[in-house]
């Protein structure tokens, strides 16, 4: 599946989380705001791991993020993490980094995205263009 055809958040992921009850916590809420937090780390570290040319722990940090990114629903993300990883093993590293401001473009819209989905749902939102 190519990237520019994998949709930005796959809501039928979201809502099988929403499902989830922990007393008296909003879970969805929670994943949401740690899936921000860790993926600003990763997106830094990434930059980072471009500048030292390390390519071993970019393909690492990449296999990291599409597993995160499949579970919080951010198919698209997913989908670029895995090209990311796919290509360094390859051993095509110009073509991995050439990705990573990509990703961190497609990280700013999820993040807005997802923050949009937590406020409102159960409000009737119509999310089917995401």
């Amino acid at each position: 599946m190519s990237v520019t055809s994998t949709p930005t958040l796959d809501v039928s992921r979201l809502e099988q989380l929403g499902e989830i009850e922990e007393a008296g916590t909003d879970l969805l809420a929670e994943l949401v705001g740690c899936f921000v937090e860790e993926t600003e780390v990763l997106m830094s570290d990434a930059r980072r791991l471009i500048d030292d040319e390390d390519a071993g722990a970019l393909q690492r940090m990449a296999h990291t993020l599409a597993g995160t990114c499949g579970t919080i629903g951010a198919a698209r993300m997913r989908t670029l993490a895995i090209e990311i990883e796919a290509t360094l093993k390859r051993g095509d590293v110009p073509p991995a980094c050439a990705l990573v401001p990509m990703l961190a473009v497609e990280f700013l819209e999820v993040r807005v995205l997802l923050e949009q989905y937590v406020r409102t749902r159960g409000q009737g939102a119509d999310c089917s263009g995401i």
